[in-house]
């Protein structure tokens, strides 16, 4: 709730509540949503106390705390940190990677997501796809490749087009993690534009055997209306 009455509005007095937050609560459900709300305030600002403070919890977490599904949010709050800001980033890139569970890939694909949003940089799509071409049965961080396609294009006709593209060959071709990513791209890359190619394809999708990809879609249905 902080995070979102204070969204965009980056104050020092917020962060230092948040920081207590993220540094001294030993559950890791709230310590991430307070890196979420981080993200939210100071969203695109790359600020550098807000930076460490998240990246010293993603180190010091124990495997079984990373393991829970809600410490992802404490990387998508480091991402927001560098949304839209492309190179800035790299250096944070690199630090994740040391970090000794399986997070840290899923963290490395956010944070590129993230930094090059709207951008429409094709090396970086490409490098996207790349993730989303190795056939796993397992990872997470390919739905998160998909969605940072989407939000590579989101901001360009041109690119929106391609990618909705590149999402019907991931529908055909990928595994069922890469599968769970499309109908949320799908979604952002329309949203509040109820195109009939993409209502058509996303009311398929709402059949899908796999329950995530139906659910996914169902929730992207809501985006687009």
């Amino acid at each position: 709730a902080l995070g979102i009455a204070y969204s965009g509005n980056p104050k020092g007095n917020v962060l230092d509540t948040l920081t207590s937050v993220v540094e001294e609560d030993k559950s890791i459900q709230v310590a991430s949503l307070g890196a979420v709300a981080i993200g939210l305030v100071f969203a695109g600002t790359c600020n550098e106390e807000a930076c460490q403070i998240i990246v010293q919890r993603l180190m010091e977490a124990e495997d079984k705390d990373l393991d829970e599904p809600i410490a992802r949010f404490l990387v998508l709050g480091l991402g927001l940190l560098f949304l839209g800001r492309g190179e800035k980033a790299d250096a944070i890139m690199e630090m994740v990677k040391t970090i000794e569970h399986k997070i840290a890939k899923f963290a490395e694909i956010t944070l590129r997501s993230c930094a090059y949003a709207n951008t429409g940089n094709v090396l970086e799509v490409q490098k996207m796809l790349h993730e989303c071409a190795e056939h796993l049965d397992e990872a997470p961080y390919q739905a998160v490749a998909v969605l940072g396609i989407s939000m590579i294009c989101n901001l360009e006709s041109v690119g929106q087009e391609m990618a909705l593209r590149t999402m019907d060959h991931l529908l055909q071709y990928g595994e069922v993690p890469v599968r769970r990513g499309v109908p949320i791209a799908i979604g952002m890359l329309h949203v509040s534009d109820p195109d009939y190619a993409v209502i058509d394809i996303l009311s398929k999708l709402t059949h899908d055997q796999d329950a995530e990809v139906a659910m996914s879609a169902i929730f992207s249905l809501g985006l687009v209306g």
